[in-house]
C-alpha cells in the first residue's frame, strides 16, 4: 500500500523546525550536536495527527519550551487552571478534558499543591493551608488540619508549608481505605529553628489533614533527626509501604521507611540510612528493587540513576549504577512514558539541559530554549498531555507550568506519551518504569 504523506503530519513538521530556528539564541550554552535515536518499527503503514507515531530515528537537538500556561495541573481526565479573568483570579476545572468547566474565584492565595481522589474529590494547599472540593464541585471547604500533637496546625508566615516538588496524582490505598500522603519542600535551614519540616497525610478525602512528621520533634528508632525538607515521599505497593528521602546537607539526608494502619490511625516509621549517600529525589519500585535518582552535592559521590535490592538500602556497597552523569550535577526528576522515551532534569534555577535517552540509560544533554529548573511533572491525562513547572526562582508555585508533551513533540520526539488505550494501570509511575526497563 502506498504511504500517504497527511497534512496534519507535514504542519507540525514545519512549525517544530521554526521553533527551532527561533530559539537558537535564547541559551547562554548552546549545542549545535544533534543526536539520533533509534526507533523500532511497526507494521502500521499509517500515521495518525492525533496519535503521532515515529517511522524514522529520532533526531533530538533541543527542547523547545513553550509559553506558559494556565493549566497547573492534569491527572486523567481532569485539567485545573488558575487565570485571570476580568481582573478576577479564577481557579477553572474540567472533568472532562476540557469540554465543560467549573469556576471558582480564588482567594486563596498561590497553590502549591493539588490532587485528585479516584472518587472525584480533590484538595489543594497553599502555602499556609489546605483545602478541599467535594466530587460534584460545588464548594470549596478549608480542611481541618492538625499538627503532629494533635493540636489545631498554625503556620507561621516564614515557612513554606504543603508544598512539594513531586506534582503526580497517586491513587493510592490501603485495606480499602485511600491514603494521601506527602512530604513539604521548605526553603529555610535545618538550623534555623524557625523552620519545619513536616509530613502531612489524610485519610478522608482532604477532609481532614494530619501531621505525621515533624522533623523536629518526632522522634524515630528513638532519635529526632532534623531535615531541610522531604525530596517527596513514595509508596511501594508492594509491600504497602512509604519512602520518604529528605535533604539537603550531611546527616540531614535521611531515607525513612513508614507503615501506616489506617484502621487505628497509627504510623510506625524507622529510619533506613542517612548521610549523603542517601540524597535521594525520585524514588520507584518492583517486586525486588528500589530505583532512586540522586541529589548529591558533593564530589564524593557520582550522581545517577540506581537500583538496589529492598532488603539492602541500607548497605550502600549494594547500590547499582544504570547511569552515571559524568558531570555529576544533581539530578531531580526522571520522566518517562511507554514507548521508551524517558528525561532525567538536574537541579537548579539556572539550568539550560535536560537529560534525554530512548530505550536504555545512555542519556544525552539536550539544551533547553528557556532557562529554569523543570522541578516536577503532572500525571499525564487521557489525551497524553503532561505539564511541567519550570522555576527561576523560589518559592516555587504550581502556575509556572508548560505543556511538556506538545514541547517534546514539536522538538522530534512525537511518540511521547503517545498513549492509545487510556488504562488506569498506564496512569500507574511503576507501571511506566517496569515497562520501560
Amino acid at each position: 500500500m502506498k504511504k500517504e504523506l497527511k497534512l496534519s503530519f507535514i504542519v507540525p513538521c514545519i512549525f517544530a523546525l521554526w521553533c527551532i530556528i527561533v530559539s537558537c539564541g535564547n541559551n547562554d550554552e548552546f549545542f549545535d550536536e544533534e543526536f539520533v535515536f533509534p526507533v523500532e518499527k511497526t507494521d502500521s503503514d499509517t500515521t495518525s495527527s492525533e496519535s503521532p507515531t515515529p517511522k524514522e530515528p529520532i533526531k533530538f537537538a533541543k527542547l523547545t519550551i513553550g509559553d506558559i500556561s494556565d493549566v497547573i495541573y492534569t491527572a486523567r481526565n481532569y485539567i485545573i487552571e488558575d487565570k485571570t479573568l476580568d481582573d478576577k483570579r479564577i481557579l477553572r476545572i474540567s472533568k472532562d478534558l476540557g469540554n465543560t468547566w467549573k469556576e471558582f474565584e480564588n482567594t486563596f492565595g498561590n497553590i502549591v499543591y493539588f490532587h485528585v481522589f479516584s472518587t472525584g474529590d480533590m484538595l489543594f494547599a497553599t502555602t499556609s493551608w489546605c483545602y478541599y472540593i467535594d466530587s460534584s464541585l460545588t464548594s470549596i471547604t478549608p480542611s481541618q488540619v492538625y499538627d503532629y500533637n494533635g493540636n489545631i496546625f498554625q503556620p507561621v508566615a516564614i515557612e513554606h508549608f504543603f508544598q512539594i516538588g513531586d506534582s503526580k496524582n497517586y491513587i493510592w490505598k490501603i485495606d480499602g481505605t485511600e491514603i494521601l500522603a506527602w512530604g513539604d519542600y521548605s526553603y529555610g535551614q535545618a538550623t534555623d529553628p524557625k523552620y519545619v519540616a513536616r509530613v502531612w497525610y489524610t485519610k478522608d478525602l482532604g477532609r481532614t489533614v494530619k501531621c505525621a512528621i515533624n522533623f523536629n520533634a518526632t522522634k524515630i528508632d528513638g532519635k529526632v533527626m532534623k531535615c531541610r525538607h522531604t525530596h517527596g515521599l513514595r509508596y511501594d505497593k508492594y509491600d504497602n509501604s512509604f519512602y520518604i528521602p529528605t535533604g539537603d546537607h550531611g546527616n540531614q539526608c535521611q531515607l525513612i521507611k513508614g507503615k501506616y494502619d489506617p484502621k487505628n490511625d497509627e504510623w510506625d516509621f524507622h529510619r533506613l540510612g542517612y548521610g549523603i549517600n542517601y540524597k535521594f529525589s525520585r524514588m520507584y519500585f518492583d517486586q525486588d528493587y528500589i530505583y532512586f535518582v540522586t541529589d548529591y552535592t558533593t564530589d564524593q559521590t557520582q550522581t545517577g540513576l540506581l537500583k538496589c535490592k529492598k532488603d539492602s538500602i541500607s548497605d550502600i556497597s549494594k547500590f547499582v549504577y544504570l547511569y552515571k552523569n559524568e558531570e555529576n550535577r544533581a539530578l531531580t526528576t526522571l520522566e518517562f512514558d511507554m514507548n521508551g522515551n524517558r528525561v532525567l532534569t538536574p537541579d537548579g534555577t539556572g539550568n539550560t539541559f535536560i537529560y534525554y535517552t530512548r530505550g536504555n540509560y545512555d542519556f544525552k544533554k539536550i539544551p533547553i530554549s528557556r532557562k529554569g529548573w523543570i522541578t516536577g511533572f503532572s500525571s499525564p491525562n487521557y489525551a497524553g498531555n503532561v505539564f511541567a513547572r519550570i522555576c527561576t526562582s523560589f518559592p516555587f508555585y504550581l502556575n509556572s507550568c508548560f505543556n511538556f508533551t506538545e514541547s517534546m513533540r514539536i522538538s522530534g520526539v512525537v511518540d511521547f506519551m503517545d498513549i492509545k488505550e487510556p488504562q488506569s494501570s498506564y496512569f500507574d509511575e511503576d507501571f511506566f518504569f517496569n515497562y520501560s526497563k
